[in-house]
C-alpha cells in the first residue's frame, strides 16, 4: 500500500489528467450516443424565428450583462470589506478576467487568479480570499434551489417510492444547511496554531481576510448570488422552452434547478463545465423530452452567451492591463 500511495504520488498529475481525459471521451460519447439515438439533427439555423421567439431571446442576451453586473457588484462589496475600492469598471474588468483564466481550468480555479492581477500587489491574497467567499456563496445557493426543486422532479420524473424521493430530498436539503451554517462560520475559523511554522505569515492574512467578513456582508453576498442565480436560470430555462418546445417554461426552470445541481457537485476539468452541463441537461431531461439534440443546442447557446463571449471580452481587458501595466500607463 506505501508503494502504491508513493508510486501515485510521483504520477499524481499523469494519473489526473488521464482521468479527465476518460471523463472527456465518455461525455463526448454520451453527447453522441444520444444525438444518434434521437435521430435528430438541429442548428440555430433550423431554429423557428419569429416575434414570438426572437423577443425572449433578445430578453435573455440582455440579461447577460445584468448577470455579470451581480457578480462584479459582489466582488466589489468583498474587496471593500478588505479595504480595497474597486470601482464599477475595474470591478466588471477584473470579474471578466477572472472568467477568461477559469474557462481554462477545472471548477473555476481562475477566477481568482484572473482578478487578483487588478489588484495591488498587497491586496492580491486578500482577494484570492475574498473571490473563494464569493464562489462558495454561489455554491451554496445552487445548491439549496437544487434542493428546492429536486423532491418536484423527483416525483414528476421518475417512479421512485415517496419514502426513497424524501429521503434523497431530505438528504440534499442536510447537504445545502450544513454548506450555508460552513458560509456563515468561515470568519471563525481559527487558522493560527500558537506556533511557528512555515508560510505563517500568508495563513494570518488568510485569516485576517476571512474575519472582513462580517455578517451583514455574508448576508449580502448571498443576496447577490441568489439573484444572479435567478437571472441565469431564467436565461436557461427560457431558451430550453424556445428550443425544445415540449417542456413547459415552469418544468424548464425545475429541471434547470436540478441540472446546476448536478453540475455543480460533479467536478469539472476544463472549459468551464463544457460536457458536463450538456450531458446533465440531456439525462435529467429526458423524462420530458426525447429532443437530445435540442436540448443539447440549448445548452451550448447559454454556454456560449454566458461564459464564452464574456470571457472573450474578459481575455481583452486582461491583454489590455498587461499592455498598459507593461508601458507603465495608467488603467
Amino acid at each position: 500500500m506505501i508503494a502504491a500511495a508513493k508510486y501515485y504520488n510521483s504520477h499524481r498529475a499523469t494519473v489526473q489528467n488521464g482521468f479527465k481525459l476518460v471523463m472527456l471521451c465518455g461525455v463526448i460519447w454520451f453527447l453522441t450516443a444520444e444525438i444518434n439515438t434521437s435521430a435528430q439533427t438541429y442548428s440555430l439555423f433550423s431554429f423557428n424565428y419569429s416575434l414570438a421567439t426572437l423577443g425572449p431571446l433578445f430578453a435573455v442576451l440582455l440579461l447577460v450583462p445584468v448577470n455579470w453586473f451581480l457578480e462584479a457588484q459582489k466582488w466589489k462589496n468583498l474587496m471593500r470589506a478588505v479595504g480595497v475600492n474597486l470601482s464599477y469598471a475595474t470591478a466588471y474588468k477584473s470579474t471578466l478576467s477572472g472568467t477568461a483564466v477559469s474557462i481554462f481550468l477545472p471548477n473555476r480555479v481562475g477566477d481568482s487568479i484572473g482578478r487578483m492581477y487588478w489588484l495591488p500587489p498587497r491586496k492580491r491574497l486578500s482577494g484570492a480570499v475574498q473571490s473563494t467567499v464569493g464562489g462558495f456563496a454561489q455554491f451554496s445557493i445552487t445548491v439549496i434551489f437544487g434542493a428546492l426543486f429536486l423532491p418536484a422532479y423527483l416525483y414528476m420524473s421518475s417512479s421512485f417510492s415517496h419514502s426513497v424521493i424524501g429521503l434523497v430530498s431530505a438528504s440534499v436539503v442536510l447537504l445545502a444547511t450544513a454548506i450555508v451554517l460552513l458560509f456563515f462560520k468561515l470568519p471563525q475559523l481559527n487558522l493560527d496554531f500558537n506556533r511557528r511554522y512555515p508560510g505563517k505569515k500568508y495563513v494570518l492574512k488568510v485569516q485576517d481576510a476571512l474575519r472582513s467578513s462580517t455578517p451583514e456582508l455574508l448576508c449580502n453576498v448571498l443576496l447577490l448570488s441568489a439573484l444572479r442565480y435567478v437571472v441565469f436560470a431564467l436565461q436557461f430555462a427560457v431558451v430550453l422552452w424556445l428550443f425544445v418546445g415540449s417542456v413547459p417554461f415552469i418544468t424548464a426552470f425545475g429541471c434547470v434547478a436540478v441540472v446546476y445541481l448536478v453540475s455543480t457537485l460533479i467536478p469539472s476539468f476544463t472549459l468551464a463545465e463544457l460536457g458536463i452541463r450538456e450531458s446533465a441537461a440531456v439525462f435529467l431531461l429526458a423524462p420530458f423530452s426525447t429532443h437530445s439534440a435540442t436540448v443539447i443546442m440549448a445548452t451550448f447557446f447559454i454556454w456560449t452567451v454566458n461564459i464564452a463571449l464574456p470571457s472573450l471580452v474578459g481575455l481583452a481587458f486582461t491583454l489590455a492591463r498587461k499592455n498598459h501595466t507593461a508601458t507603465g500607463s495608467p488603467w
